[in-house]
């Protein structure tokens, strides 16, 4: 299925990103015994992957892929909330498409340049640039109390204009 007009495919991607949900597009034939197709629509806005090494965990997260405008400061907030993990500040990069930067302000009023973070408790906060794509990678120790099946269980969840991805083990 491909979308002939431009105007169409923005106005699909602002829904998308103003609901943060997927948008079904569907397409019927008829003749030859017909047809029908739907697919979902869902932009690049927020993806989130894991490995595992030497018993820590690597994550990825990957913000604004399509370097779409998603807001109208130039600045997108990310939220990443976690369960039995342990994360140190060395262990965090944040990678900007053409360096972009944005003056902003944290959560408590202070002056700072995007992309910036901070950690308070288990989550960890992130001031991005918009429209940029963003890659931002950290280590995790799993900490708590082992399960019944020997392993520790931990839970992950980025949250980025109502588009939400956990992770857990």
């Amino acid at each position: 299925l491909k979308i002939n007009s431009e105007t169409d495919l923005e106005s699909m991607r602002d829904e998308a990103i103003s609901t943060g949900k997927a948008i079904e597009l569907g397409n019927s034939v008829t003749g030859f015994g017909g047809s029908e197709t739907k697919v979902n629509y869902e932009p690049n806005i927020l993806d989130k992957t894991h490995n595992t090494v030497d018993g820590k965990i690597e994550f990825t997260i990957k913000v604004n892929e399509e370097g779409l405008k998603l807001s109208d400061d130039g600045v997108l907030v990310l939220t990443d909330d976690m369960t039995n993990l342990s994360v140190r500040y060395q262990d965090v990069t944040v990678s900007v498409a053409g360096d972009k930067t944005v003056e902003t302000t944290d959560g408590d009023g202070n002056p700072v340049t995007a992309p910036y973070f901070n950690m308070k408790g288990n989550r960890l906060t992130f001031y991005l640039p918009d429209e940029a794509a963003v890659t931002i990678k950290y280590r995790a120790t799993p900490r708590g109390e082992v399960g019944s099946d020997g392993k520790i269980h931990y839970s992950n969840t980025a949250k980025l204009l109502g588009f939400e991805k956990t992770d857990s083990g």
